[in-house]
């Protein structure tokens, strides 16, 4: 069975959260959300492009056939993800 996630965008504050079965795990914006959340930090003026760049993969993806398919999000897709480590990328 496959669950679609939940998009909440809220234009007055420039934000957007995913949510999986009423969790929230991926948050576009400027605050920091709990470590148990994706956080994708958003700078202002680029806002719709990050979000247009999120859409374009997760549909490249279920395209591939993700996630049943094997090594269609490369090879970073089967390692553990590590939200520490991307944050601190930023």
């Amino acid at each position: 069975m496959l669950n679609e996630p939940e998009i909440k965008h809220s234009p007055v504050e420039n934000l957007i959260r995913i949510f999986s079965k009423e969790e929230l795990i991926v948050y576009f914006g400027n605050v920091e959300p709990d470590i148990s959340v994706c956080w994708i930090p958003i700078i202002e003026d680029d806002f719709e492009i990050a979000w247009d760049d999120f859409r374009q993969v997760i549909n490249d993806l279920l395209i591939a056939g993700y996630p049943g398919c094997v090594d269609c999000a490369g090879p970073a897709a089967t390692e553990p993800w590590d939200e520490l480590l991307h944050r601190s990328n930023f």
